[in-house]
């Protein structure tokens, strides 16, 4: 079982962060299939008849290869894949289907179901932040997507988009999600604290159950569209966005003030800036995934564990 596990780790490796098979590059172009058309000029030199005969038997049998060939593999590609494009293999004799697949994904995905419905029905409805929420939401998004819509169309300043513009961005975006989040704590008077603080929970639970849904809707066509990234991403997502608490100023002890710190730098280490500087050939095979899935949930993230530092 242990060799299968890392020969399934291997294969989901090579399909993620692997060189990519060749008939990918004709789909990117939308071209589906192929024709090759082979032809063999007898020299007219060749006056024995006997000659020209076994030339031709050998042509013919070459073609008959080729057709072997292509039964053969289309036979084993209808074998394997039972008419879907979707498995894992463990070895050269054994796979796993999408149908198998999927669940332990599911599985790991129910946490952020289950927090998400705690919120939901053990918080006052009445307090949610949703304006707020849905700006944030946006915010972590769009900065993201406005990322990836200049990589497509500056492909020729890759170089500063992904170095330079990216970096201030995203830094920016943080800066402000947390700015427009605590606002309202610097500017309230003394009197109006305790209403500050319960207006600070009630945006980190807001945001954190729009985040806990967002990953889940995320993360279902990601199975099917590619699993070997859908696996590391739910595992790595679910506990920090279900296992993460609000903590009220007055709670915050020196325990929760070092988790707090070891947290950030958890984040800090994980930044998508950070990865894609130290890291560049993990980012580039899946960019989309890293800039439209990753970078905003961690956006988010990051959001959070700074409301509970300050």
């Amino acid at each position: 079982y242990f060799q299968d596990l890392m020969s399934m780790f291997a294969f989901m490796s090579t399909v993620t962060f692997g060189s990519r098979p060749p008939h990918s590059r004709f789909l990117d172009y939308g071209i589906d299939s192929l024709t090759l058309q082979a032809s063999q000029n007898i020299p007219t030199n060749i006056s024995n008849e006997i000659m020209r005969q076994k030339l031709l038997l050998e042509a013919g049998d070459f073609v008959h290869k080729i057709e072997h060939i292509v039964r053969a593999m289309s036979n084993l590609h209808e074998k394997l894949h039972h008419s879907v494009t979707q498995y894992l293999l463990l070895s050269t004799t054994k796979f796993v289907s999408n149908a198998e697949y999927i669940f332990p994904v599911i599985l790991m995905l129910v946490p952020l179901a289950v927090r998400a419905l705690c919120i939901f029905f053990k918080e006052n409805h009445s307090s949610f932040e949703i304006r707020v929420t849905s700006v944030i939401v946006t915010i972590a998004w769009g900065s993201m997507a406005l990322v990836r819509i200049l990589l497509a169309f500056h492909p020729q300043r890759d170089g500063i988009v992904r170095y330079i513009l990216f970096p201030l961005i995203y830094t920016a975006t943080l800066a402000v999600m947390l700015n427009y989040t605590t606002k309202s704590n610097f500017t309230s008077k003394d009197n109006n604290i305790s209403c500050t603080l319960n207006e600070r929970k009630a945006r980190f639970l807001s945001i954190q159950l729009a985040t806990c849904c967002l990953a889940i809707y995320v993360h279902a066509p990601l199975i099917f569209l590619k699993f070997s990234l859908a696996l590391p991403s739910a595992l790595w997502w679910s506990p920090w966005l279900a296992m993460l608490r609000y903590i009220e100023p007055r709670n915050r002890k020196w325990m929760n003030i070092l988790s707090s710190v070891l947290l950030l730098g958890v984040a800090f280490v994980t930044s998508p800036p950070l990865l894609l500087f130290f890291s560049p050939n993990l980012i580039s095979p899946c960019e989309t995934f890293w800039i439209l899935l990753y970078s905003p949930l961690h956006l988010i993230v990051n959001l959070l564990i700074l409301i509970n530092s300050i």
